[in-house]
């Protein structure tokens, strides 16, 4: 039998919008910044606690979202449901899209879902998100907009029972241009520990939807425009982020050369 639809008529649509006029070229997107659960998924078996912790969403990350936004006068699109519930950063066919296990928590309502009430899932919440964010995109490619990609997320200081040192994180995968410069800048100019590529690799791969689906394509054909360029800051509180970028007017001198590589300024 196939299932109803998840999402009723009076509960929120998947994605929230942040100053989606704002005129920068950057382009931010949060996709686990929220941990709602649908009413018909009650609570996936598992206690208050549990879904406040990091494997039901990123803790931080959407105030750390909006910050960057607010600084950028950048547009936001962040994402309100669970990655319990589905991984809107997972393609939807593999395991961790509804994960049985998350860390070391067994997830009661993920066990033995078919692929057709996974598919349900992906239909209430994931393809809702990443048509909106590719309708946008495709409207800044056809408006002949320039678009630098930046999604926003945070991790755990210890993951399994191993410590993780950094304090930030930059992954990208075939980008040289954007975000290898600013690994360099932050690692040369703030006091945190910067990974490179850590704690997570971008690998052609990846089971994040960001980097596996085609790039670009229209919503119709079921692909999403995400290249592989990935910010992601801790859990709390570093705001700050560097705070060049909330000095860089839209549209104007700034840190990107004609090309498309950085061009920091030397004095901050």
């Amino acid at each position: 039998m196939t299932p109803g639809p998840f999402l009723q008529d009076d509960e929120p649509h998947p994605l929230e919008i942040y100053n989606g006029a704002a005129p920068s070229d950057f382009f931010l997107i949060c996709e686990h910044a929220g941990r709602l659960l649908p009413r018909s998924a009650g609570t996936l078996g598992l206690s208050e606690f549990e879904l406040k912790r990091h494997i039901a969403w990123d803790i931080g990350a959407r105030d750390v979202a909006t910050s960057l936004s607010d600084r950028l006068v950048a547009p936001l699109h962040l994402q309100r449901y669970s990655r319990l519930f589905c991984d809107c950063n997972r393609k939807p066919d593999v395991a961790s899209f509804a994960p049985e296990v998350s860390e070391a928590t067994v997830i009661p309502g993920n066990r033995g879902l078919s692929d057709i009430q996974k598919q349900a899932r992906a239909d209430a919440v994931f393809w809702p998100f990443h048509r909106a964010v590719t309708q946008e995109l495709d409207r800044r490619l056809q408006q002949k907009q320039r678009t630098l990609l930046v999604t926003i997320h945070s991790f755990t200081p210890v993951f399994l029972g191993r410590a993780r040192p950094w304090e930030m994180g930059v992954m990208f995968r075939h980008d040289r241009h954007f975000a290898p410069p600013i690994a360099q800048w932050l690692k040369a100019n703030t006091g945190y520990a910067v990974g490179i590529n850590e704690p997570y690799k971008v690998a052609s791969s990846s089971r994040s939807a960001m980097t596996s689906f085609p790039t670009p394509g229209p919503p119709a054909n079921g692909r999403c425009c995400w290249p592989g360029r990935c910010i992601s800051p801790p859990i709390f509180p570093f705001l700050d982020f560097p705070a060049t970028f909330g000095h860089i007017p839209p549209n104007q001198a700034g840190p990107l050369g004609p090309r498309g590589d950085l061009v920091w300024p030397k004095a901050m």
